[in-house]
Order: structure tokens, then C-alpha cells, then sequence
């Protein structure tokens, strides 16, 4: 009772932390969701860190491509006249693309949790099978929350290579070129969310399902 009270609890966490996510307010850094300010408490879950992410791309490489980037932006910004438009179209373009690697690094982390639960759940799930208990649909909701686990991570890894920029004709174009840049960066990111809660949720069955099962039979 006091593990499954223990995974619900990451659980709710869990889905407090992306519940308050508002990416829309990506123009100002002082508005960013403080991530770095979310921790989840437990010393089960330090002690059993053990789980291999989905890889980055090397710091370097990706430091490297964000600075090409930037660089033709600058370039292409040489045709706009009013220096205050190329300060804010760089500052935007600098804010959403390093928004997009501490939202990634903190969806990675969230993998971590989320295997830490699923770990739990296969440890009592074990042990109810060898009390004798039927386990089976719960050994079903595993395998589909590994699956879910597994895509989450690959969503992650792309969403992690991308570098958002934009492209314009004219100083007219300026402005609704950067609110399409925002929108799709915007929108990548609800999607991500969504395959989050997706797969929370599966583990949430899991572990209610597995909690039911003393109940259920003799």
C-alpha cells in the first residue's frame, strides 16, 4: 500500500509540473515555467537513478548549428533598416531555441521518472505472481507502457535536434514570420506534452489495475 501510495505521488507530480506549462510566453525569459525548481522527493528514486535516456546531440555539434543558423539570420536581418526589429528578431530566435533544450532536458528527466515507476510496478508485479495471483492484464499494461515509454523518448530525441529559425522576403513579412517560428515551436511542444500524458497515464492503469488485484481474487 505505501509503494503504490509512493508511485501515485510521482505520478500527480508528474503531471502537475506540465499542467502549468505555458509556451506561449516565450518572448520573455522571466515568464518561463522554472523547471529547475521542480523536484520530486524521493530517495527511492535518487538511490535507483540507473536508466539510459535517449540520446542528445553532442553539446558542441548542436551549439555549432544553432550558431550557423543564427549567423545567416543575421545576414538575412541586414535588409531590415530599424535596428530594434533585428535586436528582437535575434533575441526571439536566441530565446526559443534555448527554451527548446531546457524543455527536452527536462522531458528527459521525466523519462526517468517514469521508468523509476515503471520499475516499481514490475517488482509487485512479481510478487503477486508468485503469491499465485494472476497478474496478466497488468503484465499486458507493462508491455504497453514500454512501448509508450520508448516512443516518448524518440519524440523527445527528435524534438531535441530541432533548431527553429525563419525566413523572409521583405521588412513587411518580418513579424508574421517570426509568429509562425513561435506557433510551430509552440505546438511541437503541446504535442510532446500530449505523448507525456499519454504515457503517464498507462502507468496510472498499471498501477491501479495492480492494486485491485487482492481485491478482486480469493
Amino acid at each position: 500500500m505505501k509503494m503504490k501510495r509512493k508511485i501515485l505521488s510521482i505520478l500527480i507530480i508528474s503531471g502537475m509540473i506540465f499542467a502549468n506549462l505555458t509556451l506561449a510566453q516565450t518572448s520573455s525569459p522571466s515568464n518561463l515555467p522554472p523547471f529547475d525548481q521542480q523536484k520530486i522527493q524521493s530517495s527511492d528514486f535518487n538511490k535507483n537513478k540507473k536508466f539510459n535516456l535517449t540520446s542528445t546531440p553532442p553539446f558542441s555539434d548542436f551549439q555549432k548549428r544553432i550558431e550557423e543558423k543564427k549567423l545567416e539570420l543575421k545576414n538575412r536581418l541586414q535588409k531590415i533598416k530599424e535596428e530594434r526589429k533585428k535586436e528582437i528578431a535575434q533575441r526571439i530566435y536566441n530565446q526559443i531555441n534555448e527554451l527548446n533544450k531546457r524543455l527536452t532536458d527536462h522531458f528527459l528527466k521525466m523519462v526517468e521518472k517514469l521508468e523509476f515507476v515503471l520499475e516499481r510496478i514490475k517488482e509487485r508485479t512479481d510478487q503477486k505472481e508468485k503469491d499465485g495471483l494472476d497478474v496478466s492484464g497488468v503484465r499486458q499494461l507493462i508491455n504497453e507502457v514500454q512501448t509508450a515509454i520508448d516512443n516518448f523518448k524518440l519524440k523527445i530525441e527528435e524534438q531535441a535536434q530541432k533548431i527553429y529559425s525563419f525566413s523572409f522576403e521583405n521588412e513587411t513579412e518580418l513579424k508574421g514570420k517570426i509568429g509562425e517560428m513561435r506557433q510551430a515551436f509552440h505546438q511541437d511542444f503541446v504535442n510532446l506534452r500530449n505523448v507525456f500524458f499519454e504515457t503517464r497515464n498507462k502507468i496510472h492503469q498499471a498501477a491501479i489495475l495492480l492494486g485491485q488485484i487482492n481485491k478482486n481474487q480469493p
